[in-house]
């Protein structure tokens, strides 16, 4: 019930601490398949040392609790207190960097031991998209954002209004759809300014708003999603003379 009429933006959260490749396969096994939806987290954590529910639960309250939902989760550890200590996996069983790398490619989350906590290595959500941007639990966060800001700021901006189709304004309730792309690119413009939106300038020429064809007194209005992206990798080339990138 995320879809566009609804948008409840569920996620779902699931620990599982089994081997990297049944893990691989959950996923898809489903039905639906986890892997078509931005929605699912499946982590990570071989013969951890809690419940796989325990994690999941902690990883959920965690992007729950986001002060924004352009937060990169890597590194981030899994909370807990003194009087509920985090057992950390074994030595030995810890996953490999070559297991870590097959983890994320096939849309498992790694929860990893690092600096003596268990921490999110980077955030990952189920989706099999070929657009790795997708694939980030911060990406479809600030969709959610975009289209609940919309719905409440719009509500209250034009309660009350009647639209005009000529673009004649007589009465300080009448509005033109003109005047709704340019509050839409107003809010872009905040978006931009509390670190969840790029590309504001560049992007504002193709928010539309336009009378519906059967219905006028609905007007549809389309804003250009551009989430920000988490930088995940560094990729550093020492040489002598500058290489082509």
């Amino acid at each position: 019930e995320a879809n566009g009429e609804l948008q409840k933006n569920q996620h779902v959260t699931v620990g599982y601490v089994g081997t990297e490749t049944n893990g691989a396969a959950l996923p898809a096994a489903t039905s639906p398949a986890l892997t078509a939806s931005v929605r699912y987290v499946v982590g990570f954590c071989p013969d951890a040392g809690q419940q796989g529910y325990e994690l999941a639960a902690r990883r959920a309250a965690m992007m729950a609790a986001w002060e924004s939902p352009a937060t990169n989760s890597d590194g981030l550890p899994l909370i807990t207190t003194a009087q509920v200590p985090l057992t950390l996996p074994a030595q030995a069983v810890r996953p490999t960097g070559a297991t870590i790398k097959a983890a994320l490619l096939d849309g498992l989350e790694p929860w990893l031991v690092s600096g003596g906590r268990l921490v999110v290595e980077r955030g990952r959500n189920t989706s099999n998209a070929s657009d790795e941007e997708l694939w980030d639990t911060s990406y479809i966060r600030q969709f959610g954002f975009y289209r609940r800001d919309l719905r409440s700021s719009g509500q209250t901006t034009f309660a009350g209004s009647f639209v005009k189709a000529d673009g004649v304004i007589d009465q300080p309730n009448q509005v033109t759809t003109v005047a709704i792309e340019a509050w839409a690119i107003g809010k872009m413009f905040e978006w931009q300014k509390a670190g969840i939106y790029d590309g504001a300038e560049l992007l504002k020429s193709a928010v539309k708003a336009e009378i519906d064809g059967s219905d006028r007194s609905r007007v549809n209005l389309v804003v250009p999603g551009s989430p920000v992206i988490p930088l995940h990798q560094l990729g550093i080339v020492a040489a002598r003379s500058a290489p082509a990138l």
